[in-house]
């Protein structure tokens, strides 16, 4: 009798457990959401996420000109806010931001992924797929086929990264010099 009260004890301590558990990680789910991209209470953050991942890419041996230049002239905030075509989510962890991601239907029947930055302290925790699976899901319900996006070559985290999740090189492109070579990548949407 004893030992059949002690096995109902530690099960009903390991449901805890697991209840417990379940509840938590429901709970911090909860605080992911991705929202359209709002330009009084984003821009700032976005513009300091682009160049602080950009600088970290570029800063050697390309210049802060060259820099600044591919920001501003396609890359900034303001550039993709008026681009009518091009769609940019903002993934929110709880009251912050944890990172964005910008798209547009580049040519008929492909997704292209203009700019996906995840913030340090958020990278390697699954945000960055749950933009890609989002853009996904969206470029499926327009019945897009094909997801494309283009990186540097030099950028091996986002090459792996995308890699991980399916994507594949299509074509390698060679730059001037002082400009960074990069690879097109595609994923079919089934």
């Amino acid at each position: 009798m004893l030992k059949i009260k002690k096995i109902k004890n530690r099960f009903l301590c390991v449901l805890i457990l697991y209840l417990f558990l379940s509840i938590t990680f429901v709970s911090a789910q909860a605080d992911i959401c991705i929202k359209d991209f709002d330009v009084e209470h984003d821009a700032a953050t976005i513009t300091t996420l682009i160049t602080a991942s950009w600088s970290e890419l570029f800063w050697q041996p390309y210049d802060k000109h060259i820099i600044d230049s591919m920001l501003i002239k396609k890359r900034s905030v303001d550039a993709q806010r008026k681009n009518k075509e091009v769609t940019i989510k903002v993934l929110h962890v709880g009251e912050r931001i944890a990172g964005f991601a910008s798209y547009l239907e580049s040519q008929p029947g492909i997704c292209h992924i203009e700019l996906l930055a995840i913030a340090k302290e958020f990278q390697g925790k699954g945000y960055g797929k749950k933009l890609v699976d989002y853009i996904c899901g969206q470029a499926k319900a327009k019945k897009l086929p094909l997801i494309e996006l283009c990186v540097y070559e030099r950028n091996k985290p986002a090459r792996d990264f995308y890699a991980h999740l399916n994507f594949t090189v299509s074509q390698r492109c060679v730059m001037p010099p002082n400009l960074p070579n990069y690879f097109i990548l595609h994923k079919k949407i089934t």
